[in-house]
């Protein structure tokens, strides 16, 4: 035969309760210490996989800088090349476009720099986990590069404005004087553009030697020079295209010229 008990009732004391409530408190602190934790860690991966990607970006960036001083010199030699060439023709009314090689040619080519993860960094806060002085950094970084990015806009329009001298013409291989005119001030605008974008270059080696160091930049005394409109002709960078121009100017100039339709 089985013999039952009733059940015992649980004691209620101040004791019991104070455990009782330990025990939850207890209980909430590790849950959320937990995660905290998880969000931690899940927050330093994030900061480290923007690091890396910055720093990728950085190398690409810096690649680029590379081609686009590269760029800067043949778009100087482009500019004084048709410069010299549009201040022939305004001197020599009956001279065409033809009495000139390759001039009048508004080449284009100039590369942004990405910024693209920068952008992601500061939309998801990420930057924001970066101690101070690696964050500003960046943020210079990046503000360097976006406004040279702004000025080489403004230079690819400014050669858009000068290259439409060209669409104008047709095929027509003679400029008036109002064309001429307006010609050369595009290309004085557009070599002002450049000018300001040259300024920006060795200001980010400057700035960043640890990313750009190495890369040769023009020079702030070079930009100076091109700001004045001095003779390049002894820049070996573009000797030969200037040299060439300057033998057609040569040959033009003494040979008789017809003025063609």
């Amino acid at each position: 035969m089985l013999d039952v008990h009733p059940p015992h009732a649980p004691t209620h004391t101040w004791r019991d309760f104070f455990i009782h409530i330990a025990t939850i408190v207890i209980g909430l602190l590790i849950a959320v210490g937990l995660e905290q934790t998880v969000e931690w860690l899940h927050r330093k991966h994030e900061l480290r996989e923007t690091q890396l990607a910055l720093e990728h970006e950085s190398s690409n960036n810096r690649v680029i800088l590379e081609r686009d001083v590269r760029t800067f010199w043949r778009y100087d030699a482009m500019l004084a090349r048709d410069m010299q060439s549009l201040l022939y023709l305004k001197e020599h009314p009956q001279a065409t476009r033809d009495d000139l090689p390759d001039a009048l040619i508004y080449d284009a080519g100039w590369e942004f720099f990405t910024v693209a993860n920068d952008k992601v960094a500061h939309e998801t806060g990420t930057l924001a986990l970066m101690k101070h002085d690696e964050r500003a950094r960046w943020d210079d970084l990046y503000r360097e590069l976006e406004e040279a990015n702004r000025d080489a806009i403004e230079l690819a329009e400014a050669v858009d404005e000068a290259n439409r001298i060209n669409f104008a013409l047709g095929g027509s291989r003679t400029m008036g004087e109002a064309q001429i005119d307006q010609a050369i001030d595009r290309t004085a605008a557009a070599i002002t553009k450049l000018v300001s974008l040259g300024h920006d270059l060795p200001g980010m080696v400057e700035d960043h030697a640890d990313i750009f160091s190495g890369v040769r930049t023009p020079t702030y005394e070079q930009l100076r020079a091109l700001t004045q409109n001095e003779n390049h002709a002894s820049d070996p960078r573009y000797t030969l295209l200037i040299e060439k121009t300057e033998a057609s100017i040569h040959d033009a100039a003494n040979a008789p010229h017809e003025t063609r339709p």
